[in-house]
Protein backbone atom coordinates (compact mmCIF):
# COMPACT_ATOMS: atom_id res chain seq x y z
CA UNK A 1 0.00 0.00 0.00
CA UNK A 2 1.03 3.35 -0.96
CA UNK A 3 -0.18 6.61 0.49
CA UNK A 4 0.93 10.12 -1.03
CA UNK A 5 -0.37 13.75 -1.13
CA UNK A 6 -3.11 14.96 -3.02
CA UNK A 7 -1.59 16.56 -6.43
CA UNK A 8 -4.29 18.87 -6.33
CA UNK A 9 -3.89 20.63 -2.98
CA UNK A 10 -6.61 19.92 -1.49
CA UNK A 11 -6.33 18.69 2.14
CA UNK A 12 -5.86 14.61 2.25
CA UNK A 13 -4.26 12.43 0.82
CA UNK A 14 -4.29 9.36 -1.76
CA UNK A 15 -3.46 5.75 -0.96
CA UNK A 16 -3.33 2.67 -3.40
CA UNK A 17 -3.40 -0.76 -3.02
CA UNK A 18 -2.46 -3.46 -5.55
CA UNK A 19 -2.16 -7.32 -4.89
CA UNK A 20 -3.57 -10.87 -5.75
CA UNK A 21 -6.91 -10.60 -6.84
CA UNK A 22 -8.93 -13.14 -5.09
CA UNK A 23 -11.52 -13.34 -8.16
CA UNK A 24 -9.57 -13.38 -11.39
CA UNK A 25 -6.43 -15.68 -11.72
CA UNK A 26 -4.09 -14.62 -13.24
CA UNK A 27 -5.08 -11.55 -12.35
CA UNK A 28 -4.57 -8.34 -9.73
CA UNK A 29 -6.55 -6.20 -7.42
CA UNK A 30 -6.25 -2.37 -7.92
CA UNK A 31 -7.90 -0.17 -4.95
CA UNK A 32 -7.25 3.67 -5.14
CA UNK A 33 -8.66 5.88 -2.13
CA UNK A 34 -9.18 9.48 -2.26
CA UNK A 35 -9.10 10.92 0.87
CA UNK A 36 -10.41 14.06 1.81
CA UNK A 37 -9.30 15.75 5.30
CA UNK A 38 -12.11 18.03 6.72
CA UNK A 39 -12.30 20.47 9.79
CA UNK A 40 -14.70 19.44 12.38
CA UNK A 41 -16.69 22.45 11.68
CA UNK A 42 -17.02 21.43 7.89
CA UNK A 43 -17.81 17.59 8.79
CA UNK A 44 -20.67 18.96 11.22
CA UNK A 45 -22.64 21.01 8.67
CA UNK A 46 -22.42 18.05 6.27
CA UNK A 47 -22.69 20.42 2.91
CA UNK A 48 -19.20 21.33 2.62
CA UNK A 49 -18.81 16.91 2.35
CA UNK A 50 -21.39 16.63 0.22
CA UNK A 51 -20.24 19.85 -2.10
CA UNK A 52 -16.79 18.13 -2.47
CA UNK A 53 -17.77 15.22 -3.25
CA UNK A 54 -20.29 16.65 -6.13
CA UNK A 55 -16.85 18.78 -7.09
CA UNK A 56 -14.24 16.19 -7.18
CA UNK A 57 -15.90 12.75 -8.34
CA UNK A 58 -15.72 12.82 -11.83
CA UNK A 59 -11.79 14.06 -11.26
CA UNK A 60 -11.21 10.64 -9.03
CA UNK A 61 -12.75 8.71 -10.60
CA UNK A 62 -10.25 9.99 -13.92
CA UNK A 63 -7.23 9.94 -11.37
CA UNK A 64 -8.36 6.04 -10.25
CA UNK A 65 -8.08 5.22 -14.08
CA UNK A 66 -4.57 6.89 -14.76
CA UNK A 67 -3.07 4.96 -11.62
CA UNK A 68 -4.73 1.83 -12.55
CA UNK A 69 -3.55 2.33 -16.17
CA UNK A 70 0.32 3.46 -15.00
CA UNK A 71 0.34 0.12 -12.57
CA UNK A 72 -1.05 -2.08 -15.82
CA UNK A 73 1.68 -0.85 -17.89
CA UNK A 74 4.43 -1.88 -15.70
Amino acid sequence: MEESYRPDGIPGHIRAKVEPSQKVSPGVFVEVNNHFDFSEEEALGASAVIMRLQEQWEPSIEFSDQVVDQIMSL
